[in-house]
């Protein structure tokens, strides 16, 4: 069976794994400093030790001839050579070979003589040609002990150091990772019980914090959209209901008894337009439905001016209503949206405006650099800054505006601006009224 460990567990496991290596490097480097300092420090007292045995030493008989202190050091010896001969002997006396192999050791500093225990010697000779020598002798096989010693109390005291990061370690990574449970928890609530409105709310300027707010963020926009569905289904069926009803309604009312020929015409005429303006309302959601789904504007490139002066043309043919002033470009402006689209979009905007003005509506196309520019006046009420935003949610109506409008019409001029790649926006138009500005990126 594989074992599953946590982030946390893992975390913890890597932080005593590097903090034991890191512990074990320092332990191995702070012995190897030891022994260099120790081995150093011996190295000084020893050649002090042959020099002073050097001094204490008569130049005629070769012989020591006042007291030399003995340390207590295992194998401590010092031995006097004249001419290569051994003369005098002090303290623990080492094997003849090694009273002999000391005998050729270069003068003046330190040396190791190899044999069962093996041994350190300082070599101190006179300068003055009298061919005496003095050599300290010392064991090394206690000092190895003692380094050993010093090593194993160095591994010994990381054991504790190294429980102790353990445990901080998993203390450490519990807390840092604390934030994420939440998340887990709050995500696995959602997904069991279905609601959106689960918060964090974590405090913290980390990046689990950051995390936590963008999971908040995400949350609120899921709410939002679902409740923006739900709402355009409850719209959707009541728009869809209400023709289908004044249809069924229209054709029982007929249906009651023998009727004149003219009756049934009015009635069917009644029916052929109350069923024209359930088509377009399905076909409005269905424009949406592609926008919805971002493939809206993959039609070849249109032109603004064509687009405009033909909405105009087909608001003016379906009937009298408010004038509509027009003023094109001079130079074509071709933009990333199929013409019909681009036509669908400013027929929509100047029939909401028509339905706001009190005597004028006003279509204009700009260019400003690398952009087109679409924009519609009227002379009515304005739109209010807190109804700026909603205008474009669909299904919504304005007080202020004459008519029978679905509420689809300005959500689809502005799902085509998106497909575009550009934006739409409403502005208090100069001396009253509003103004609605398409702006919209120039193909090249």
């Amino acid at each position: 069976m594989r074992l599953r460990l946590g982030i946390g567990q893992r975390l913890t496991i890597w932080w005593v794994a590097l903090f034991a290596l890191g512990l074990v490097l320092f332990s191995l480097l702070s012995a190897a400093w030891v022994e260099h300092a120790h081995q150093r420090a011996l190295s000084v007292d020893l050649m002090e030790q042959a020099g002073e045995g050097l001094a204490a030493v008569d130049r005629r008989s070769g012989r020591l001839v006042r007291g030399v202190p003995i340390p207590a050091v295992p194998g401590y010896a010092l031995a006097v050579y004249v001419e290569g001969r051994l003369s005098d002997l002090r303290g623990a006396r080492p094997r003849a070979a090694v009273l002999a192999r000391a005998a050729t050791l270069p003068g003046g500093r330190m040396g190791s003589i190899g044999g069962d225990p093996d041994y350190l010697a300082a070599v101190a000779d006179a300068v003055d040609g009298s061919g005496i020598r003095v050599v300290v002798f010392v064991e090394n096989e206690p000092l190895e002990d003692e380094e050993g010693r010093v090593r194993a109390a160095l591994f010994a005291a990381g054991l504790p150091i190294m429980i102790f990061a353990g445990f901080t370690g998993w203390l450490l990574a519990r807390g840092a990772l604390a934030p994420i449970a939440r998340i887990t928890a709050a995500a696995s609530d959602v997904a069991r019980s279905g609601r959106l409105d689960a918060r964090l709310r974590l405090e913290s300027d980390d990046e689990l914090g950051r995390l936590a707010q963008t999971f908040d963020e995400m949350l609120a926009r899921l709410q939002a959209s679902f409740e923006r569905e739900r709402a355009f289904i409850g719209d959707v069926s009541h728009e869809l209901r209400q023709p289908l009803a004044a249809i069924g309604a229209e054709a029982e009312l007929t249906l009651l008894r023998e009727r004149e020929p003219a009756e049934y015409a009015r009635a069917l005429e009644a029916i052929r337009e109350r069923s024209e303006r359930l088509t377009s309302t399905i076909d409005d959601l269905l424009l949406l439905a592609r926008a919805d789904a971002g493939v809206v504007g993959r039609e070849p490139r249109g032109e603004a001016n064509e687009a405009a002066s033909g909405a105009c043309a087909e608001l003016q043919r379906r009937g009298a209503g408010i004038p509509v002033e027009l003023r094109l470009s001079e130079e074509p402006l071709n933009v990333a949206v199929g013409t019909t689209l681009l036509t669908r979009m400013v027929e929509n905007l100047v029939a909401n405006a028509r339905r706001a003005a009190r005597s004028l509506v006003r279509v204009e196309v700009v260019s400003s650099g690398e952009r087109a520019s679409i924009i519609v006046d009227d002379d009515g009420p304005g739109v209010p800054h807190e109804e700026r935003e909603a205008i474009f949610r669909r299904f919504y109506r304005r007080a202020q505006t004459r008519g029978d409008g679905t509420g689809l019409g300005l959500p689809i001029a502005a799902a085509i601006a998106r497909a575009a790649g550009g934006e739409i926006r409403v502005d208090e138009r100069p001396g009253g009224g509003a103004r609605f500005v398409v702006t919209l990126p120039i193909a090249g």
